[in-house]
């Protein structure tokens, strides 16, 4: 049980799960969507940040400026789903 509470996983955790408060519960499952959500950003934006740089290496200038905008699209998609939230963690 206290492995579920520190680390809070994803996954069939029913047994675990059913043995916890409801409201903790909830705000596992919310923190959870929350990094699913998350996923469709970081990952992309990893991608776009090595090859933002790969572009200034190369001196292709047109792709680094579009590279650079999807960049900061992707960093404030990952700022308001995911960032913003972690000075809120949950405490349990």
């Amino acid at each position: 049980m206290n492995f579920y509470k520190i680390t809070r996983p994803f996954g069939f955790w029913n047994q675990v799960r059913s043995n916890l408060d409801t409201s903790i519960v909830a705000k596992i499952n919310q923190e959870n969507r929350r990094d699913i959500i998350a996923i469709f950003f970081a990952v992309p934006w990893q991608i776009v940040l090595f090859l933002t740089g790969m572009m200034i290496v190369l001196k292709q200038w047109t792709n680094f400026i579009s590279l650079f905008g999807i960049l900061i699209i992707l960093s404030f998609g990952l700022y308001w789903f995911w960032f913003r939230h972690l000075s809120k963690e949950v405490k349990i």
